[in-house]
Parts: structure tokens; sequence; C-alpha cells
């Protein structure tokens, strides 16, 4: 990334899936190349929809998993689901339920601090998005700024299917279509 932006490469957003998403140096890297992000994350992602009253090991002040916020804080189980429309599908628009919210992340990167965990300074967007016709439910969190549409975070985040569509098929073309690639 850093090679790129000194190429004078930009992007406008960058998404990730789980894998990445989860990986907190990932996160604070782009931050500090001032690279917009949506990235999935799994059910058990830590964060927190407010800071908490002190910097302790006591679990009330522990970070929370965003399935667990989605489900029990006011941050979430107040405003109503919104239902959007993400992009237009071979079988009909492709429609999900969902809700937004702003958390701080778990900051790493003070290691003088090693099994306390403190929050970031600064929040980033937490959506949960739920299929209602599949009962799918994903996560996503985003460092872009709060003026950027709640509709462009989703087609950023839901750009990722046809990609790995095409991933896909140039693996069993390849003849690796029982394989996993990462490198």
């Amino acid at each position: 990334m850093r090679q790129a932006n000194r190429e004078g490469i930009r992007f406008s957003f960058l998404t990730a899936d789980e894998d990445d998403g989860k990986v907190p140096p990932f996160w604070f890297d782009l931050d500090a190349l001032g690279q917009w992000v949506v990235a999935e994350v799994p059910k058990n992602f830590l964060c927190w929809p407010k800071p908490p009253a002190y910097r302790s090991a006591r679990r009330e002040d522990a970070a929370k998993r965003v399935d667990n916020i989605v489900r029990h804080s006011p941050l979430f189980y107040r405003p109503s689901w919104k239902r959007m429309q993400i992009k237009e599908a071979t079988r009909g628009p492709c429609v999900w339920q969902v809700k937004a919210g702003q958390v701080h992340r778990v900051d790493t990167r003070n290691k003088a601090k090693a099994g306390c965990s403190e929050p970031t300074d600064r929040t980033y967007g937490l959506i949960v998005a739920k299929n209602k016709a599949t009962g799918e439910i994903k996560y996503f969190v985003s460092n872009a700024p709060s003026h950027v549409s709640l509709q462009r975070l989703l087609e950023v985040a839901f750009g990722r299917w046809p990609i790995e569509k095409r991933f896909e098929r140039a693996q069993q073309e390849a003849g690796f279509g029982s394989f996993e690639v990462r490198t």
C-alpha cells in the first residue's frame, strides 16, 4: 500500500474479508496512510460501544463481542432496522436489514499494557447486516468518516463477492479448485 501511494496511486476504498478485518495492525497501518476500508469481521470481534469507565482487567470493563453489542447495547437495540437494497442480482434485488453505530476498537499498539486492553481514541463504524430471506448475518467495520453514506459503505462491503467468485473460477480453471491458496 505504501508503495502504491509513493507511485501516486490512491484508492477511494479498500475492502477485506474476516481474516484481514480482525487483524489490528492491518487497521492501524491503513489509518496511518489515511486509507478508508470496510472489512467484514467475525461475530467474536471485540470492541466497545462506548469507552469503559475504567481501564482494568475487570470483566465489565473488557471489550465486548460484536454479536453481543448488537443484541444488548442501546446503540443497536433501540434503532429499528433499515431495509436497504445492496445491489441488483440475477434473481432480483439483494435486500438486507441494516443497523449501524460507532464503536471503539481494541488498541493493541501499547505493548506495556499487555493483558489489559484499551479502546482506540477514535471511533469506527460498525455495521450489522441481516438477510431476512436466508437468516445470514454479517458484521462490518469501517474507518471511513461519518459523512460517507451507509449505502456507499455497504456497496463497498458487498463488492468483494464478484471478485471472490472470479478468483474461485480461475482456481477451478487452473486445476486448484480443491486447494485454498493464500500466498
